[in-house]
């Protein structure tokens, strides 16, 4: 019995960070803009901020500055402009991004699992098992989908600006790193829980003696 609480807990331990970084990336840039996965600045100030559902940019004003934040409605999939930020020097296509953004979803399909995950971890390790699984699967698709994805719009902002813009991956890169691994964890450790509760189950139910079933055959 110590061994199966010891797998739940485990299993808690786990799963309940990656629900938490899963949640982080499913409400970034432009649900909110302290979570993204590109960050970029212009002469020292914030210019570019790249979420699951769009970006958020900050418009010149009549002083040369970057002011007044705007952002594109939250949405799959989603184009990054950036024709109002200063410096480019690539004017051909002033958009980044595109379809490759669709697969996103599977991060909140993943943040949903992870937290079945947490309200099942203490009460069925069956169930935490595949809630874990599950997690952990979808969120590691949708983790090399975004490095492929925000790779390549890095690549392409930095060519448009020649070099002149600063920063590069977000946190919610990262997030979506580890987050997969902790799930996987998790599924592990779900695993173990299983198996030693279907021992200690099996153990419980005294298999029937040979006197015993001798006498059942009798009447």
């Amino acid at each position: 019995m110590v061994a199966v609480a010891a797998g739940r807990t485990l299993t808690f331990i786990f799963i309940l960070p990656a629900f938490l970084f899963f949640l982080f990336i499913s409400i970034s840039t432009p649900v909110t803009s302290n979570f993204n996965f590109l960050n970029y600045t212009l002469g020292g100030t914030k210019a570019l901020k790249v979420g699951m559902y769009g970006s958020c940019t900050w418009d010149v004003s009549s002083t040369g500055r970057l002011s007044g934040k705007v952002c594109t409605k939250a949405a799959l999939p989603w184009l990054v402009n950036l024709q109002n930020l200063p410096g480019r020097i690539n004017n051909s296509n002033p958009y980044v991004g595109g379809k490759l953004s669709i697969p996103l979803v599977l991060y909140p399909v993943a943040t949903g699992l992870a937290f079945l995950g947490v309200l099942t971890a203490f009460v069925n390790s069956k169930l935490a098992l595949l809630n874990c699984q599950g997690a952990a699967g979808l969120g590691g698709a949708a983790m090399v989908i975004e490095f492929i994805l925000f790779i390549r719009t890095d690549g392409q902002v930095r060519q448009a600006f020649s070099g002149n813009i600063t920063g590069g991956l977000g946190i919610c890169t990262w997030l979506g790193l580890v987050a997969p691994i902790l799930a996987g964890c998790a599924t592990l450790s779900s695993i173990l829980g299983t198996a030693k509760e279907t021992r200690v189950h099996g153990s419980l139910i005294k298999p029937e003696s040979e006197h015993e079933g001798k006498r059942r055959l009798v009447v």
